[in-house]
């Protein structure tokens, strides 16, 4: 299991799973009130401290319907405080005391998703890899991946974003290889461009850097050039890049949301093209900001 929270939204967060499972989740922490002003707003009944602490979670929309069914229960059955057992036996269900916190699903892995790692410069962009030796490129806001390659036949274990280069970002993988992409080279137009997932991206760097699995990357926030990877030996070793990779190009953060943006555009008058039943305007054939 790995996860990753958005670099702007603190309560938003990425969760990939054994199961191959990808979900954007929220934490319900913009809907938590105190425990106090569930046991004092105006009630007929006390509350114990744990009932109102669970009470505390319960989203808006649920909250005044729940509490009040929990006090008729506890009224009708002539007690004077409601407890965790009571407030079970009240009937509430499961969703509302306990809501789930996922909020979007994206196409799944075919194995265990052991890395998940949001952009430090794009707000929607992140990466996940898998058993299934797939390297992912997400949007937040898309299902599907904006692009996909295998940088091997193996699990691919980390993955992390270059601190100075937007467009830069390294996997770790179990044959020992460290594969560096730059996603800069598909606007050169020679590394077979497709939207949907259907990019072939080529490593623009391949390390050796041990006999044993990648378990960990990380680029030093302060010294663009370096790169560190913890393998399955034990050891941390130091990586320098060159300038190639390390050294942001001219308006790069700019030029990357203008090529998302992009692909999603494309994606969305595609499947509006698609869609008979579709009354939407960004069919591609009649869309003049596409």
């Amino acid at each position: 299991m790995s996860l990753s929270f958005s670099r702007e939204d603190p309560t938003s967060f990425v969760l990939g799973v054994e199961a191959g499972l990808l979900l954007k989740c929220a934490l319900n922490g913009a809907e938590q009130r105190s425990p106090d002003s569930v046991s004092t707003a105006g009630n007929d009944v006390t509350w114990g401290a744990e009932a109102a602490a669970l009470m505390a979670r319960v989203p808006y929309a649920d909250y005044q319907r729940s509490k009040l069914r929990i006090e008729k229960a506890v009224i009708l059955a002539r007690e004077y405080e409601v407890s965790l057992p009571l407030l079970f036996g009240a009937g509430v269900p499961a969703t509302s005391l306990f809501p789930s916190p996922v909020a979007f699903t994206y196409e799944p892995h075919a194995g265990p998703v052991y890395g998940v790692a949001h952009s430090p410069f794009h707000r929607n962009l992140f990466l996940s890899v898998s058993t299934d030796s797939a390297v992912r490129l997400h949007l937040t806001l898309q299902a599907t991946p904006l692009l996909t390659v295998t940088p091997t036949s193996g699990t691919v274990f980390c993955a992390a974003w270059s601190s100075a280069r937007p467009s830069v970002f390294a996997v770790g993988a179990a044959d020992g290889q460290i594969f560096i992409y730059d996603i800069h080279e598909l606007s050169k137009g020679g590394a077979g461009a497709q939207a949907g997932g259907g990019a072939q991206l080529q490593p623009s760097e391949a390390l050796q850097a041990s006999t044993k699995p990648i378990f960990s990357l990380q680029f030093n926030p302060r010294t663009a050039e370096s790169l560190a990877s913890g393998d399955g030996e034990g050891f941390v070793k130091l990586w320098k890049l060159g300038a190639r990779l390390s050294v942001a190009k001219e308006r790069e953060s700019d030029w990357l949301e203008v090529f998302f943006m992009f692909f999603l555009c494309f994606f969305v008058c595609f499947c509006c093209y698609s869609c008979d039943k579709c009354s939407c305007c960004c069919h591609c054939h009649r869309c003049d900001s596409c």
